[in-house]
């Protein structure tokens, strides 16, 4: 079965809607969704309340942002129980410091003449879950930068005119509530995180021993001859390993839904393992 085990919607820092979503997906051959908003499950429960057509399996996730080794990283939380109360509290601490570091980078970025940052933050509603591309998407659109890149560079990056540091749960915290709440934490796209080679085992190696389940192993851009070391990472320490897009928008090429490399066959798949109760359609 062909699974993206990682994507985004409008609920988070994607552009679709949970159906339309579903929709892409089901139209570029994925026959197995997870839809894993960041440090939210506002887009599960909007799934939830429509009328779901049959044809691709939904899996309810999340991507829950952490800290480790002294950066963030991320945290897929896949086949989860979307109701449990635990974990429901603890994304809304994650959205409140979402917010709360939303409004000091606006604070920051007026503080050298940009005043509509904070207008825009406290525009959004209130259930809105804010990502720094939100941010970023603000600041393109008034002509501050071209692009993503220099956005980041310029302002919003480590290093930026107004960057802010991150205040987020331990990675230990984030997968003993996934797993809390019956699902399996997944290491997302560990070659994203601008660590040596040497500090990608570290984190992996850090991440088995808190009780991660798998690793991300395969998804877009990634070198083959990076696959090679996660995977065997992977058997290193007992992990099983997971594929996704991390789908975010249709006009970005470079992250399409179902595009991605094979997973190595010699290892077990986190899909494989997936609970029943994780699953929202069929």
């Amino acid at each position: 079965m062909h699974a993206d085990l990682h994507s985004h919607t409008c609920h988070s820092d994607g552009s679709l809607s949970p159906a339309q979503l579903v929709d892409a997906a089901r139209d570029a051959g994925v026959e197995a969704l997870a839809i894993t908003d960041h440090d939210t499950v506002a887009g599960l429960d909007a799934w939830r309340r429509q009328d779901n057509r049959p044809g691709i399996r939904v899996i309810a996730g999340v991507e829950i942002s952490a800290s480790a080794l002294g950066r963030g990283v991320h945290i897929l939380g896949l086949g989860i129980d979307m109701d449990d109360p635990d974990l429901r509290a603890l994304l809304a601490e994650q959205q409140r410091r979402r917010r709360e570091r939303a409004e000091a980078i606006a604070d920051r970025l007026a503080g050298i003449g940009i005043t509509s940052a904070r207008p825009y933050v406290d525009s959004l509603p209130e259930e809105q879950v804010i990502c720094r591309t939100h941010l970023a998407d603000h600041l393109i659109a008034g002509g501050h930068a071209q692009d993503y890149r220099r956005v980041f560079k310029k302002y919003l990056g480590k290093g930026g005119r107004a960057a802010v540091a991150d205040n987020w749960i331990s990675m230990g915290e984030a997968i003993e509530s996934i797993r809390q709440a019956g699902g399996l934490a997944v290491l997302a796209h560990p070659t994203r995180y601008k660590l040596a080679p040497r500090q990608v085992s570290l984190l992996v190696h850090a991440f088995a021993d808190a009780g991660g389940d798998g690793l991300e192993l395969s998804y877009p851009n990634l070198a083959a001859h990076d696959q090679k070391t996660l995977a065997r990472l992977a058997q290193t320490h007992s992990l099983s390993a997971s594929g996704g897009s991390d789908f975010h928008s249709p006009d970005k090429p470079w992250a399409r839904l179902g595009r991605f490399p094979a997973l190595p066959e010699e290892l077990e798949t986190v899909f494989s393992r997936l609970p029943a109760h994780g699953t929202l359609s069929n």
